[in-house]
């Protein structure tokens, strides 16, 4: 699960913040991982793939809660130009 919610916080944190340097190192952690995402499938039985599941949604939750704040917005949070 820790594992999982590492991969989910990476794949989508430079989407969420919207910073060059983070969507390039979400994008290449898609390309060279992107397969242990098939680990979130009930394949084998006994393996646990709820705990992949929830650590790929807990993951991507944190991306989101962790997310910095953008200095281009205005005092009502709407994006100024």
């Amino acid at each position: 699960g820790v594992v999982f919610g590492l991969l989910g916080y990476l794949l989508v944190r430079g989407f969420v913040d919207r910073r060059p340097w983070d969507i390039l190192i979400g994008v290449g952690v898609a390309v060279v991982y992107g397969s242990l995402l098939w680990g979130v499938l009930p394949t084998q039985s006994g393996v646990s793939w709820q705990g992949h599941l929830f650590g790929l949604i807990g993951g991507v939750a944190a991306a989101f809660l962790f997310r910095r704040p953008s200095s281009r917005r205005g005092p009502d949070n709407l994006v100024t130009v």
